[in-house]
């Protein structure tokens, strides 16, 4: 190869490393639009026009629905495997699609679009997208590097896992162990006090926990590091961590690991978060807009000062925000205290602050703040960086509750008053992002009602 090519070669790989999920959902779109084409052949030897003409009025949707679930089911991940479980996961993405576009076209009526092509396109696209995901994985394991990989602990696991990385050493590279009781290995890398300086030095890229040679505060504070670093964390789970059935629990060269929520992972859950919270947003704006002009109305009427309070809060990534509020306090009431947490009983809240704070009224405008991107409906309430500074410097953890956007309501809101610390509503907003799912947002938004209705909790 000339080095004209391989400069080209460079280039291009360069190009697709960039823009390597929209080049993939291009072409699953392709697939997805071939795959109902070649039905139609076989179904009906050519395109009749009153079914192919319903196909035109719903493609657009069909590919939008099968991208979103493809994207859901983590088929743009760079983490795929070529094993059963990418066949499992290509099932799920086009089974749950093919589910839902059959719901559309009832739904829409669009009977001229048969339900034999939904059904044989379903086959033909998992055959069509296994094919091509395995094709890539495969091209993308030529190009891409070694993955580095550090085993914490040594017993008769780690030796297994060693022999197992061995056998795909054009996937992996072992760097060797770090433990506290096996120094004779011929990889032992040193005890767990060296462990940050032996992750940078041999450019860990995957670290694997085989013994508790760690605290709770050390894979705590592992994870953070791993977390803000790229660096790729599992863990041999305990019989009890897998009785109890909480744990994430994966499979990796052969043995169950817990792999702790990853960042792509929280990255999916934002990108559907954010096209939930926009349309529930708009459709609760268009409702409640009397409601909101009667507010700003008495707001103005009751008390001095503006009707909107702005206050400046910490969101997604650490970035700052400014938060809109309904004024329930007098005007400049920290203009002698400074940043003071507000409390139940607070003196400087007005006669009808009062009222609309019981009901959350004044939380309303945070709708806009959920438009703009800035907040969504569901997640841990916002902080001030002042305190976002102190909690950060005072309890462990404290940031990984900037991995996802603020919320209007959240977990720690719903069972509990103003009275909850700082640490144990961490707690609450950690439960929240690992555990979440569609049903959990909705129990929350359930239970805010209810909340609300009974004049109880801290929403």
């Amino acid at each position: 190869m000339s080095q004209q090519q391989k400069n080209w070669f460079e280039h291009l790989n360069r190009f697709y490393c960039k823009n390597r999920t929209i080049i993939l959902i291009l072409s699953d779109c392709i697939l997805i639009n071939l795959a109902i084409i070649v039905t139609f052949l076989i179904r009906f030897g050519g395109f009749p026009s009153h079914n192919f003409i319903a196909f035109q009025n719903m493609f657009f949707f069909i590919g939008i629905i099968r991208i979103s679930c493809f994207y859901y089911f983590g088929l743009y991940s760079r983490q795929l495997i070529m094993n059963l479980e990418l066949f499992y996961d290509t099932f799920i993405s086009v089974t749950s699609g093919t589910v839902l576009v059959l719901a559309v076209t009832f739904i829409n009526r669009s009977f001229a679009f048969p339900r034999s092509v939904t059904m044989i396109s379903w086959f033909l696209n998992i055959v069509l997208i296994f094919f091509f995901r395995y094709i890539i994985i495969r091209l993308e394991r030529k190009n891409l590097k070694k993955i580095n990989v550090l085993i914490i602990g040594y017993n008769s696991d780690s030796e297994n896992i060693s022999n197992e990385l061995q056998k795909q050493e054009e996937q992996f590279d072992l760097k060797g162990f770090i433990s506290n009781k096996e120094k004779s290995h011929e990889k032992y890398l040193g005890d767990i006090s060296c462990l940050k300086s032996v992750l940078k030095k041999e450019q860990i890229n995957l670290i694997i926990i085989t013994a508790r040679e760690l605290d709770n505060s050390g894979i705590l504070n592992l994870l953070f590091y791993c977390e803000n670093n790229g660096i790729e964390l599992k863990i041999i789970p305990n019989l009890y961590e897998i009785l109890i059935g909480k744990s994430n629990i994966v499979s990796f060269v052969s043995y169950p690991l817990i792999e702790p929520t990853k960042k792509s992972d929280v990255n999916r859950m934002n990108y559907i978060k954010r096209i939930l919270d926009f349309l529930i947003s708009v459709v609760i704006l268009f409702v409640l807009t009397p409601l909101l002009l009667i507010l700003v109305i008495l707001i103005k009427f009751d008390s001095k000062g503006p009707v909107l309070f702005l206050q400046r809060r910490i969101g997604l990534d650490g970035a700052e925000f400014v938060i809109f509020k309904f004024r329930s306090m007098v005007n400049d009431a920290e203009k002698h205290t400074g940043p003071v947490m507000a409390s139940e009983n607070d003196k400087r809240i007005t006669r009808l602050g009062k009222f609309i704070r019981k009901y959350r009224f004044d939380e309303l405008p945070q709708l806009f703040n959920v438009l703009m991107g800035d907040m969504s409906i569901v997640g841990p309430r916002p902080e001030r960086n002042e305190f976002v500074k102190e909690f950060s410097a005072e309890i462990e953890g404290y940031t990984r509750r900037f991995a996802v956007r603020p919320g209007i309501t959240g977990l720690a809101q719903v069972v509990s008053g103003y009275d909850l610390g700082a640490e144990n509503k961490l707690r609450y907003d950690l439960a929240y992002i690992n555990g979440w799912d569609f049903f959990l947002d909705f129990k929350i938004m359930i239970e805010t009602l209810k909340v609300i209705i009974f004049k109880k909790g801290a929403c």
